[in-house]
């Protein structure tokens, strides 16, 4: 215990927040209430952080609200437990990470296509492939993970 990397470290933090956000109904998925007001899902990010270099971050990101101007977004260090938070008019200054390339989810992989890369500065739609270019289209999926993902 007390090893791993950023890499490692967002795998486990992202996984334990998609369990609790299931768990808890905060998730679309779950069956326990369908009217819920908001889908939160967590992300695994690749970037670049002061003073770490390329790292891995996890973002929680509500999806309802993922196509409006201004989406919340909690970025976790997942080596600290620090939570830095985005969106709403709430562009948190002090948050390590500077740059955004990567996106891991657990349907597919985005690469930032757009050109911001700064958290405050990139819009999270990630279902629009002009900004995300997803690494699985549909017809790969399909072939991929015939059984639905």
């Amino acid at each position: 215990l007390g090893m791993g990397d950023s890499e490692e470290h967002s795998m486990l933090l992202c996984n334990y927040f998609n369990f609790i956000d299931r768990d808890q109904g905060r998730q679309k998925m779950n069956p326990k209430d369908p009217a819920k007001k908001f889908d939160i899902n967590s992300y695994i990010i690749f970037g670049e952080a002061i003073p770490n270099g390329e790292c891995w971050f996890v973002a929680r990101i509500d999806m309802k609200e993922i196509k409006s101007k201004d989406p919340s977004v909690e970025l976790w260090n997942p080596m600290n437990g620090e939570c830095y938070s985005f969106g709403a008019n709430n562009d948190d200054p002090v948050c390590p990470l500077k740059k955004i390339w990567l996106i891991v989810g657990q349907e597919n992989v985005w690469a930032n296509v757009q050109p911001d890369e700064i958290p405050s500065l990139i819009v999270w739609d990630i279902e629009n492939p002009k900004l995300w270019a997803p690494f699985l289209d549909k017809e790969r999926k399909e072939a991929h993970y015939k059984g639905g993902v």
